[in-house]
């Protein structure tokens, strides 16, 4: 028992300095936290006071109202711009109809006169054409009565030449052929409506 006392002892001094030990453990972890916790506060404070050095919450509210109706008016302006695109869009698309059709009118009224033109030239060369019969028949009445040939006689290009223009028949202007026919029977043209009557 006596030795025994000595152990116990030794045994509270070391459960003592553990408590002590672990006291002072916690006490660091702590001294820590509120080191951490006074860090976090120093830069609180420092943010609050770069927030009263800044613009106040008015002017900024300000600021944000201007660019707010800045936006809206942009928005205002790209709407009415649409719309005059849409617009003129449409006018370009009724005005490119209204070329096309006039393009065609155009076309039509061409034609129309390009025809009209071919017909009065068709009329003019078959009028050169009949005033050449005529003047075939004349000379084939002259080569008649100069020559005391009867209604049956046949005369040629050649008993002909001394009374035509340029002692030469004369040319179709639509290149037709042209037959001097007997006495009896008028000068004919190879192209269909050249003909005159005897009675001319």
């Amino acid at each position: 028992m006596k030795y025994a006392i000595p152990w116990v002892l030794v045994a509270v001094l070391l459960g003592g300095v553990y408590f002590l030990y672990s006291a002072g453990q916690g006490q660091e972890a702590k001294l820590a936290q509120f080191e951490q916790q006074r860090k976090e506060l120093e830069g609180l404070r420092a943010e609050n006071a770069q927030l009263k050095q800044g613009p106040d919450a008015n002017s900024e509210l300000a600021r944000l109202r201007k660019e707010n109706e800045d936006l809206l008016r942009l928005r205002r302006e790209v709407s009415q711009l649409r719309a005059e695109n849409e617009r003129l869009t449409t006018e370009l698309q009724k005005a490119t109809g209204k070329s096309v059709q006039t393009q065609q009118q155009m076309a039509a009224e061409n034609q129309n006169l390009r025809a009209q033109a071919l017909a009065a030239q068709a009329q003019a060369r078959m009028m050169t054409c009949m005033d050449n019969l005529r003047e075939i028949e004349a000379a084939k009445q002259r080569w008649a009565m100069e020559k005391q040939q009867t209604p049956n006689a046949f005369p040629t290009l050649v008993d002909l030449a001394p009374f035509l223009p340029g002692r030469a028949l004369p040319v179709c202007p639509a290149g037709g052929t042209y037959s001097i026919n007997s006495m009896s029977s008028v000068a004919g043209c190879s192209i269909a409506g050249h003909v005159i009557s005897k009675q001319e």
